[in-house]
């Protein structure tokens, strides 16, 4: 009986912890965040979201897109403007457009009757739409597939969800210098 208790009192020894309990559940400190891991993190997010598109295009394999070296996916069917020049940047383009999510299809917006226009190169609109439209002429319909460094991006924005891939289909409607 003795050496049971023994035992028990040196368990309830062992078990007991002098240092104060840290908190590990937080988040890591910035000087344990390093430009390492933000490279791992994005270098991540990129690996997951070209699978997810190369998903979408086995199931889609009607959509012959071409990549662009940002990571930018479009097809492009030309309009009854063909003999005309691409939109350049400094000129005020006005689009159709529809944005959906690539994972689920959800339309996120859509200009019905009021058209969307800016000036190419000088707005904040995505840059992957920016770069898309810089390879269409008046009356091309396009779709597009940006992945969310060229959407949204890591945190998203106004109806964009954060790491978004977007498909938007959209039509050039006119092309002002």
């Amino acid at each position: 009986m003795r050496i049971v208790s023994v035992v028990c009192l040196l368990i309830l020894i062992a078990c007991r912890n002098s240092e104060p309990v840290e908190d590990k559940s937080s988040d890591l400190s910035e000087s344990e965040w390093s430009d390492e891991l933000s490279v791992d993190f994005n270098q991540e997010i990129t690996v997951r979201e070209e699978l997810d598109i190369q998903i979408y295009l086995t199931h889609h394999k009607d959509l012959k897109m071409t990549k662009t070296e940002s990571g930018l996916r479009y097809i492009i069917i030309p309009g009854q403007y063909e003999n005309t020049k691409p939109a350049r940047e400094g000129e005020l383009v006005t689009l159709d457009v529809k944005t959906m999510l690539l994972k689920t299809g959800q339309l996120l917006n859509q200009t019905d009757s009021i058209p969307m226009s800016f000036i190419l190169g000088r707005s904040d609109v995505h840059s992957g739409l920016q770069e898309g439209v810089k390879m269409m002429k008046k009356m091309d319909r396009a779709r597009f597939i940006l992945p969310s460094h060229l959407g949204g991006g890591l945190l998203g924005e106004d109806f964009i969800p954060p790491q978004a891939v977007l498909i938007i289909d959209a039509v050039l409607l006119n092309i002002e210098s």
